[in-house]
């Protein structure tokens, strides 16, 4: 953890993203928003994100470096 940044990048996107969803799924109580769909989404995929980093860990330490590709920051 502590020798890729990247993947703390990603563990704090997904800590965020867990956060601002919350957010807007206490404000939409009635009916989900487009935004709380999108921040569910996008969770999905950091989840997804970690787990492949995870995975490549475990196979090869070394490779793990170049799992990520790209910010969710990007996407939003």
């Amino acid at each position: 953890y502590r020798d890729h940044r990247s993947f703390r990048d990603l563990c704090r996107d997904y800590r965020d993203c867990a956060a601002a969803l919350e957010r807007w799924r206490r404000s939409d109580r009635d009916a989900p928003s487009s935004q709380s769909r999108e921040y569910a989404e996008l969770l999905t995929e950091l989840a997804n994100e970690i787990g492949s980093w995870l995975d490549a860990i475990e196979d090869d330490p070394g490779r793990a470096r170049g799992a990520r590709t790209g910010s969710p920051r990007d996407r939003t």
